[in-house]
């Protein structure tokens, strides 16, 4: 019981949106005060609303840093004692930055979800500097030679792709899907007009051993 209570406080510090609510949360309890001490993640908000160096002091066991969005500057003295970081939701119109021009940084990020516009900018221009990257989820592309090159990266484990039936069909043309063993491979049909099963009709999904699909289908009896 001990265990799942430090499980279940950790669920909750996750979504704390600022460090005056996690200053809150230290104090209601020892046990809360605990589940900081020992989370290995920060909550997934508070970078929208504060600096690297005002988190990383107060959770002493963190392991990965979470970001929604890059600052406009980080000095790498800032981040020397985070191993990894995952960066999630993050679009170019959100906030720009120079940081992933740099080797240090890129090359401690494990997980990325991006708009595919902006991961085209991001990765084409230094892909060597990815060097522990294991999770790719790209969003709203229709760059197909993008998509191709981004699953080239030698660390890659997981990618997750949201795209168009059509734009599937294509992309299966350029990509030998079975080359890459290593990849577990997610594809989410966004479609519009479809029912269930004629957007899978389209598709002899058996031949892909490395992909699972699943659809997200518009139509008048889902809007």
């Amino acid at each position: 019981m001990v265990h799942l209570e430090n499980v279940f406080l950790k669920n909750v510090l996750l979504y704390l949106p600022t460090l005056k609510d996690v200053g809150r949360f230290a104090q209601v309890c020892k046990s809360c005060e605990e589940a900081i001490n020992t989370i290995y993640v920060n909550p997934y908000e508070l970078t929208i609303h504060h600096s690297f160096d005002e988190i990383i002091p107060l959770f002493p066991n963190l392991q990965t840093f979470y970001v929604r969005r890059c600052p406009e500057r980080l000095y790498k003295i800032s981040a020397n004692d985070i191993p990894l970081i995952e960066i999630g939701g993050w679009n170019e119109t959100a906030k720009q930055t120079k940081m992933f021009d740099t080797k240090w940084f890129c090359s401690k990020i494990r997980k990325l979800r991006m708009e595919g516009y902006y991961c085209k900018k991001v990765i084409e221009k230094h892909p060597e500097y990815f060097t522990q990257l294991q999770e790719l989820v790209i969003l709203n592309s229709n760059d197909l030679n993008l998509i191709r090159k981004m699953i080239e990266l030698p660390t890659l484990k997981k990618v997750i792709i949201l795209c168009t039936n059509n734009e599937f069909q294509e992309l299966s043309k350029m990509v030998d899907f079975n080359k890459y063993k290593q990849i577990n491979f997610i594809i989410i049909l966004n479609e519009h007009g479809f029912i269930f099963s004629q957007c899978f009709d389209q598709i002899d999904y058996n031949q892909f051993v490395n992909c699972r699909f699943y659809t997200r289908v518009l139509n008048k009896s889902t809007i």
